[in-house]
C-alpha cells in the first residue's frame, strides 16, 4: 500500500504520524507532570495538616496552662489555615481510595470537622473542660492524616506508571513508524524529534522540581511576602504575610496595599517610597502597619520591581519582616533606663542629663534653678505595717498629686525609695520656693487612703540653688539633701535652705555617729536602773533600765547620742546590746531570793519592733525571767503602728512578758488602743507631774488617767517625781507607783544593789 503511494503522498503520511505522535506525547507528558504537581500539593498539605494539628494542639496546651491572649489569636490563625488547606484537599480528591479514605463513615473527614468544631468552641468559650477532647481528637487525626500522604504518593507513583506505560506505547509506536518507512529519510527527522522531545521534558522535569523548591521557600521564609501587579493590585501573598497582618489571602487578592495603612505616615513619606521604587527600582524602610484586628505593629518592608523583557514594569514584590516585638523591647529598655518603673517620671540617670541641659539655658538666660530635695518622713513604716504593695500603692498618688503644682518647664524625678527631686528652672526670687515647698508639704499632709484606713504622711524638703550654692551638679543635690536632713532633723515636716553650717553640723554628726559605732565594738554602752517605789507598801516595787555611754570617767547624757542612735539605726544594735543585759542581769539575780522578785523595764524602741527579733529572743527565755521582764512603749510609736504594735504587745503577753505605755498623754492616742491592746501598765508623764501642785489643768489630767486606769484595771505609773508634797499628794490619789530623783537617780547595778538593800532609809 505504501508503495502505491506517491513519494508527496508518503511525506505527507510520515508528517501526519510524526504530528500525532507528538501531540500524544505532548499530552501524555503534560498530564504526568500535572499528575506530579497534584499530589506534590496534595502531599504537602497533607503533611502540613499535621504538622499545624501537632502545632494547635501544642497552642491549646499552651493557652490552657499560662492563659495568655496571644495564644488565642495564634490558635484562630492555624484554624483559618487548617480551614483553607483543607477544604483544598477535600475539593481535589479525583479517585475512589481517597475519597473513601476521607468520606467513609469514621473517616478523616468526620474527624476533623469534629476535631475544627471542638477547636472553635475552645477559641470562643476556652472552656478548660473541652481540653482533653481537643488534645484527644488531635492524637486521632496524626495517624489519618499520615495515612492519606501514604495513599497519595502510591497514587502518584501509579498514575507515574501509568504515564510512563503510555510513554513507552509512544516510543514502540514510533519505532513501528520509522521500520515501516525506514528507506524513506524519516529515520533521521524522527531521531530529532525524540531527541528534542527528551530535552523538553527533562527541561519541563527540571522547572517542575525548581517551582517545587521555590513554593517550599516561599511558603515556609518567616518574613511575609506580596506580590502586586502592574496596577498594584495585589495577586499573591504567603502565609507568614496572613499571619503578620491576619488577613488571610483570599480576602487580600485584588486589593490595594494601601488598605493595611495606620495613619502614622503623612502623605509626604508615601510619596518618597513611589519616588525611590520609580527612580531605583526598590525602597528599603520601616513602616508602621495596622492588622486585620486593629492592632498596629512595625515592619521592616523591602519593596522591588519585577520588569518584563521590554524593561517595562511587570510586578512589584514586597518582603517584611515584623520587627514589632523586637522594637517595643528596645522602647522599654530605653524608658528603664531613663525612668522609674513604679511612677513613670525620670529617675536619677535622666535627672542629671535634665539638670545639666538646664544649667546652660541658665547660663543664657541669667536665671537660677532650684533644686529641692523631698523625703517621706517615716515612709518605711507604712511599708513595714501594710506591706510594700501598698508602699508603692501610695507613692504612685503622691507622685500624681505632686505634678499637678509644677509647670510644664519643671521636673520631678525619682531618685531613692522615697526620695523625689524637683528641677525648678527659670526662679526669679528664691522666696517663690518657700511657696512651692510649703504648697508640697501641705498636700502630702492630706489623709492618703489605704486598706480602707486613712494614712497621714508628712514630708522634709531641702533646697539648694544654682548658681548661688554652686555650679557643680553632684554639689548641688548634695547641698539640698543636706538642707533635707536639717530639715528633718528639726522636727520634720519642714523646708529648710542649705547654708554652709549644715555641711558643718552633718560632718560633727557623722563623727559623732563613727564614735558611737567604735563604742559599740568596745562596748561602752552599759544600763543604769532607776528604782519605781510603792509609796503604798514603801518597798521597791520594780526598775527601769536605762542606756549609758562610757567614755573614759564619764558619761554622755542620753539625750546627745540617742536621737541621733534612732536616725542612723544604731538604735537597733544598742537597743538589743541593752536587753541582753537586762537578761544577763535577770539570770543572775534569779538566785537572790530578794533581787528575783523585782521586775526590770526596757524601753523598746519601734524600729527593734520591725527589724529586731524580740519575739525570738524572749521566746526562748525561762518563764521565771520573762516574768520580771517588762517592756516600756511610748505612748506616739503606739499610735504611728498600731497593727504591728498590738502583734507585738500580744506576742509579749502570751509569753508573760508585761507591757507599759510611757509617755501616756502625750501622744494623742485613742482609748480604743488601750481596750484593744493587753497592756499592764500605764506610765503618765512628767510633763504633767512638774506642776501638778500649782497648775489646775495638770492635776485635772492626772486624776483623770489615775481614774481611767483604775476602771479599766490598769497599772500606773507617775514618773518626774521631785519633791516630798509631789509624792504625797500623788499617794493621796492612789497612784499605784512612784518614779524620780526625789527616791534616787540612776544607779549602776551594784549601787542599785545597795539601794534595794537599805530601803527604805531608816
Amino acid at each position: 500500500m505504501l508503495k502505491a503511494m506517491t513519494l508527496k503522498q508518503s511525506y505527507a503520511l510520515i508528517f501526519a504520524l510524526l504530528i500525532f505522535w507528538a501531540s500524544f506525547a505532548y499530552y501524555t507528558m503534560h498530564s504526568l507532570i500535572q499528575s506530579q504537581s497534584y499530589y506534590a500539593k496534595l502531599i504537602n498539605l497533607s503533611g502540613k495538616q499535621r504538622m499545624l494539628s501537632q502545632k494547635t494542639a501544642f497552642y491549646v496546651h499552651l493557652h490552657a496552662k499560662e492563659g495568655k491572649q496571644r495564644y488565642l489569636s495564634e490558635l484562630r490563625k492555624l484554624m483559618e489555615t487548617l480551614q483553607t488547606d483543607y477544604g483544598y484537599i477535600v475539593s481535589n480528591l479525583k479517585t475512589k481510595q481517597s475519597k473513601e479514605l476521607y468520606f467513609k463513615k469514621g473517616g478523616i473527614n468526620e474527624r476533623i470537622e469534629r476535631y475544627m468544631e471542638l477547636l472553635r468552641r475552645y477559641v470562643q468559650t476556652r472552656d478548660a473542660a473541652l481540653l482533653p477532647e481537643v488534645l484527644n481528637y488531635s492524637k486521632k487525626i496524626l495517624p489519618d492524616l499520615d495515612r492519606a500522604v501514604s495513599l497519595f504518593q502510591k497514587e502518584s507513583e501509579a498514575k507515574t506508571r501509568e504515564l510512563q506505560n503510555r510513554e513507552l506505547f509512544i516510543y514502540v509506536a514510533t519505532v513501528l513508524t520509522i521500520l515501516l518507512e525506514a528507506h524513506f529519510f524519516a529515520r533521521p527527522i524522527i531521531d530529532r524529534i525524540r531527541m528534542k522531545f527528551e530535552v523538553f521534558r527533562k527541561r519541563l522535569d527540571r522547572q517542575y522540581r525548581k517551582i517545587l523548591l521555590q513554593a517550599k521557600v516561599y511558603n515556609h521564609t518567616k518574613d511575609g511576602i506580596i506580590i502586586t501587579d502592574r496596577e498594584n493590585r495585589i495577586v499573591d501573598c504567603n502565609p507568614s504575610f496572613s499571619k503578620i497582618t491576619g488577613y488571610t489571602r483570599n480576602e487580600v487578592l485584588g486589593q490595594d496595599p494601601s488598605f493595611l495603612k495606620s495613619g502614622k505616615h503623612d502623605q509626604l513619606f508615601y510619596q518618597k517610597m513611589w519616588a525611590d521604587i520609580k527612580e531605583r527600582g526598590r525602597f528599603s524602610g520601616e513602616v508602621i502597619n495596622k492588622a486585620k484586628d486593629g492592632s498596629e505593629y512595625i515592619q521592616e518592608v523591602d519593596i522591588f520591581t519585577i520588569y518584563d523583557n521590554g524593561g517595562a514594569v511587570n510586578n512589584y514584590v514586597g518582603i517584611i519582616s515584623d520587627i514589632t516585638q523586637k522594637y517595643e523591647t528596645q522602647k522599654q529598655l530605653n524608658f528603664l533606663a531613663n525612668y522609674d518603673a513604679l511612677t513613670k517620671i525620670p529617675n536619677r540617670n535622666l535627672m542629671y542629663e535634665i539638670l545639666n541641659k538646664a544649667m546652660v539655658a541658665a547660663r543664657r538666660t541669667g536665671k537660677s534653678i532650684a533644686i529641692l530635695y523631698l523625703d517621706l518622713d517615716d515612709f518605711k513604716l507604712v511599708n513595714d505595717s501594710l506591706g510594700h504593695s501598698y508602699g508603692d500603692r501610695l507613692l504612685v498618688d503622691v507622685v500624681k498629686l505632686l505634678q499637678k503644682l509644677l509647670r510644664k518647664s519643671d521636673t520631678i524625678c525619682r531618685v531613692g525609695g522615697d526620695e523625689f527631686i524637683f528641677i525648678i528652672e527659670g526662679v526669679e526670687r528664691k522666696s517663690d520656693m518657700d511657696v512651692l515647698a510649703q504648697k508640697i508639704l501641705d498636700i502630702l499632709a492630706k489623709p492618703f487612703e489605704l486598706e480602707r484606713m486613712h494614712y497621714t504622711i508628712s514630708g522634709s524638703i531641702g533646697i539648694s540653688f544654682y548658681p548661688d550654692d554652686t555650679d557643680d551638679v553632684d554639689e548641688l543635690i548634695k547641698f539640698a539633701d543636706m538642707a533635707m536632713y536639717k530639715a528633718k532633723n528639726s522636727g520634720k515636716n519642714k523646708f529648710h535652705y542649705y547654708d554652709k553650717r549644715i555641711q558643718q553640723k552633718l560632718l560633727e554628726k557623722l563623727r559623732f555617729q563613727t564614735s558611737m559605732e567604735k563604742a559599740l565594738e568596745r562596748d561602752e554602752f552599759i544600763i543604769h536602773l532607776q528604782p519605781k517605789i510603792d509609796p503604798h507598801a514603801n518597798r521597791v516595787y520594780s526598775l527601769e533600765a536605762l542606756v549609758r555611754w562610757r567614755q573614759g570617767d564619764h558619761l554622755v547624757a542620753p539625750g546627745m547620742f540617742i536621737p541621733i542612735a534612732e536616725e542612723s539605726d544604731l538604735i537597733l544594735k544598742i537597743g538589743d546590746r541593752v536587753l541582753q543585759q537586762v537578761i544577763a542581769l535577770l539570770h543572775r539575780w534569779q538566785h537572790n531570793p530578794v533581787y528575783k522578785k523585782i521586775p526590770v523595764s526596757v524601753n523598746i524602741s519601734p524600729k527593734q519592733v520591725f527589724y529586731s527579733d524580740i519575739v525570738g529572743i524572749i521566746n526562748d527565755l525561762e518563764p521565771e525571767v520573762c516574768n520580771n521582764l517588762i517592756f516600756e512603749i511610748t505612748e506616739h510609736s503606739l499610735v504611728d503602728s498600731f497593727e504591728k504594735m498590738r502583734e507585738f504587745i500580744g506576742e509579749c503577753s502570751r509569753l508573760g512578758v508585761q507591757t507599759a505605755i510611757d509617755d501616756f498623754g502625750t501622744g494623742y492616742s485613742s482609748l480604743m488602743y488601750l481596750k484593744k491592746m493587753p497592756i499592764d501598765y500605764i506610765k503618765i508623764d512628767k510633763v504633767f507631774v512638774d506642776n501638778i501642785l500649782t497648775d489646775r489643768e495638770d492635776e485635772v489630767i492626772v486624776k483623770t488617767i489615775l481614774d481611767m486606769a483604775r476602771n479599766m484595771s490598769l497599772q500606773t505609773i507617775v514618773e518626774g517625781v521631785e519633791t516630798q508634797p509631789q509624792a504625797n499628794y500623788l499617794t493621796a490619789l492612789r497612784a499605784d507607783i512612784l518614779q524620780g530623783f526625789l527616791y534616787s537617780k540612776p544607779l549602776g547595778i551594784k549601787e542599785c544593789e545597795r539601794f534595794i538593800d537599805t530601803y527604805p532609809p531608816v
